[in-house]
C-alpha cells in the first residue's frame, strides 16, 4: 500500500475485472494489453456466479457476509491499481468459495468447470520450454540475476549460492557499465526433448561506449518436470566466468558547442558530475530528504519514485549505483549540499547545459540508443538532438567518446576485447 501510495504510477483501471473475464490485462509500463498465460475460462464463470450469490447473502449464515465483504474489497483494491495477474492469488480462493455455492447442487456444471481448468492447466503441468527461456531473456534483459538463480539446474544451485551468483551477474554489468540489453532469439525451442539448445543474439549497450552485440547459445534440461539451465556464464557473454571479470576505460569526447552571433556557447558541454549512491552507505533517516534532492538537481526529469527504483530495486547495497550526470555546474549550491549526504559519490563527466536565448530555439537532446528508466547518464556517444538546432546539426555536433571494454583473466591478461574505438570530439557549430 504505502509503494502505491508513492509511486505515482498510473493505475491500470479495471484490469483485474478483465483478467478474470478474458484473461487480458493492461501492461503497467506499456499500457499494451497483454494475455495472462495463466487464465482459466472458470475465472470469469466463478466472478459472474460470485456476483449473483451476493443477492441472496442475506438468506446464508452471517459469516457468508464477512467472506463476499472481503471478496469484494480484495476485487475493488485490485481494480484501481497497478495490477499484476499474480496479485489474483488473493482472490481466486475466495471466488471459488462464493461462486460455487450457486453450483453446489449442480454436480455436472461443477464437473465441467474442474475439466476446464484442468484443460487451461496442461501448459503448466507439461510446460514446454519456451515460457522458461523466455523467462531466462527476460531477467538477463533487465539484469535480474537473483530471479534467473531460480531457473538454474538442481546441481549448479548446489555448486554456487543465489547470493554469490546474483552480485558477480551485477558486478559484470557494473564493470562493463552496461545499461540496457536487447536479445533476439534466433531458433526455436522443440517440444519436450531435452537436452535442447536455443541460440540467441544479445545486444548490450554500454553508458559511455556505445553498444556491441554478441550470439550465445544457451541450453535448456527438463529436471523434475521443470525446464532448467544447466548455467555456466558464457551464456550471458563468450568467455565470462568467475576467474574473469570486465575492465571499461573510457577517453570522455565532448558533444560541440553551439555558438551565438556573439560568439557566446547558447548550449554547450561543461565540467559536470555525475552522482552515485551505495545503498549500504546511506543515512536510511535522511532517504526521504537525499531523494527530494536529487530530484531537484536532475530538474524534476527523475521523479523520486524512479530514483528510489534505481538505488534499491536490483542491487546487491555495497555497489556503487550511478544516478544521473547533473545537468548543472559543479558550483549549483544544490549539488554542494549533495556532498554532505552519506552514501553519495561523485565522478567527473560532461554535462550539456543550455543557455537562455530568446533568439534561436536550442532543442533538446534525448538517449537515442535506449530508454532509460530511472538514470539521466548523459553521454554524447548515447545522445542525440532530437528537436532544434541540436538536431539539424546533429552530425557535426555529436562526439564519440574513446576507449575500450575488454575482458581481463585474475592475472590482467586480455581475454577478449568487445569495444575499442578511437575518440571524436564534436564541432561547434552556428545555430
Amino acid at each position: 500500500i504505502s509503494f502505491y501510495v508513492h509511486s505515482n504510477l498510473t493505475p491500470t483501471w479495471g484490469s483485474a475485472v478483465t483478467t478474470l473475464l478474458i484473461g487480458k490485462y493492461q501492461n503497467i509500463f506499456s499500457r499494451g494489453w497483454g494475455v495472462a498465460s495463466e487464465w482459466s475460462p472458470a475465472w470469469g464463470l466463478i466472478l459472474l456466479s460470485s456476483a449473483w450469490s451476493i443477492t441472496r447473502v442475506r438468506k446464508l449464515a452471517s459469516g457468508w457476509t464477512v467472506v463476499f465483504a472481503v471478496g469484494t474489497l480484495v476485487l475493488t483494491i485490485l481494480s484501481v491499481i497497478p495490477f499484476w495477474t499474480r496479485y489474483l492469488v488473493l482472490l481466486l480462493p475466495l471466488l471459488y468459495i462464493t461462486g460455487f455455492l450457486l453450483f453446489k447442487k449442480r454436480t455436472t456444471i461443477i464437473t465441467v468447470l474442474l475439466l476446464i481448468n484442468i484443460s487451461s492447466s496442461f501448459h503448466i503441468l507439461f510446460p514446454s520450454p519456451q515460457p522458461t527461456i523466455r523467462q531466462i531473456l527476460y531477467n538477463i534483459e533487465h539484469g535480474f540475476f537473483s530471479d534467473m538463480y531460480q531457473d538454474t539446474t538442481r546441481s549448479y544451485q548446489s555448486a554456487v549460492n543465489s547470493q554469490e551468483f546474483n552480485r558477480f551477474g551485477l558486478q559484470t554489468f557494473a564493470d562493463g557499465e552496461i545499461e540496457h540489453v536487447t536479445i533476439q532469439q534466433l531458433t526455436k525451442t522443440r517440444g519436450r526433448q531435452s537436452p535442447q539448445q536455443v541460440d540467441v543474439q544479445v545486444t548490450y549497450m554500454t553508458r559511455r561506449l556505445g553498444k556491441f552485440t554478441q550470439t550465445v547459445t544457451i541450453p535448456l534440461v527438463l529436471e523434475d518436470n521443470r525446464w532448467r539451465v544447466p548455467w555456466n556464464w558464457t551464456f550471458l557473454l563468450p568467455g565470462l566466468s568467475p576467474e574473469t571479470r570486465l575492465y571499461t576505460d573510457v577517453d570522455p569526447a565532448r558533444r560541440g558547442s553551439i555558438i551565438g552571433s556573439d560568439n557566446k556557447p547558447l548550449a554547450e558541454d561543461i565540467d559536470g558530475v555525475l552522482v552515485w549512491v551505495t545503498p549500504n552507505n546511506m543515512d536510511k533517516t535522511k532517504e526521504d530528504s537525499l531523494l527530494g534532492l536529487l530530484e531537484t538537481v536532475f530538474d524534476g526529469n527523475l521523479p523520486k519514485v524512479a530514483i528510489h527504483q534505481r538505488i534499491i530495486g536490483n542491487s546487491t547495497g555495497d555497489i556503487p549505483i550511478p544516478i544521473g550526470v547533473i545537468p548543472h555546474p559543479k558550483t549549483d549550491p544544490n549539488v554542494l549540499t549533495l556532498t554532505t549526504f552519506a552514501g553519495v559519490t561523485f565522478t567527473d563527466a560532461f554535462t550539456r547545459v543550455t543557455h537562455p536565448n530568446n533568439v534561436v530555439d536550442i532543442g533538446i537532446l534525448k538517449n537515442t540508443l535506449y530508454s532509460p528508466c530511472c538514470s539521466l547518464l548523459y553521454s554524447t556517444t548515447n545522445f542525440d538532438g532530437v528537436t532544434g538546432a541540436e538536431k539539424s546539426k546533429n552530425s557535426l555536433l555529436k562526439g564519440i567518446n574513446g576507449g575500450s571494454l575488454v575482458l581481463k583473466n585474475a592475472e590482467g591478461n586480455i581475454l577478449k576485447t568487445y569495444i575499442d574505438r578511437e575518440k571524436v570530439d564534436g564541432k561547434d557549430v552556428e545555430p
